[in-house]
């Protein structure tokens, strides 16, 4: 990583680029591209039975759960399990501007344009929210 601050926001724009609004096909893209990405480390290349997508079963979207398991080295006696979800509940409070909901970078610039007020123009101005 010559530039990580750049690379962790260009895997931040491409993740929430995902359209994975609950409870539609779209959402089972989260998972899949979080595996991927996850399965490109050198980790997860030389102990691949540590990374899995497990299907939901009966789920009618399709979706899965992403299960990555990595070893400490020395080995120690405790284990921290993290868990999230990466699903959208729905995009109506973006209004007019809905369409650029996945789409961060454009959704910031739009922002600009129309300007803010009070704290939230403050921090649009700073470019220091990410």
């Amino acid at each position: 990583m010559e530039n990580p601050r750049q690379d962790i926001l260009d895997l931040l724009v491409e993740l929430v680029g995902i359209p994975s609004v609950s409870c539609t096909p779209a959402e089972a893209q989260a998972g899949r591209f979080i595996h991927s990405r996850l399965g490109e480390l050198s980790y997860f290349r030389d102990n691949p039975g540590n990374l899995q997508l497990l299907p939901v079963p009966g789920d009618p979207f399709g979706r899965e759960v992403v299960m990555a398991f990595v070893e400490a080295v020395p080995t120690v006696k405790g284990t921290v399990i993290l868990t999230g979800h990466y699903d959208v509940v729905g995009t109506d409070d973006f209004g007019s501007l809905e369409e650029l909901a996945f789409s961060p970078l454009e959704y910031t610039s739009a922002l600009k344009e129309r300007g803010l007020d009070g704290d939230a123009g403050k921090d649009l101005k700073s470019g220091d929210y990410l």
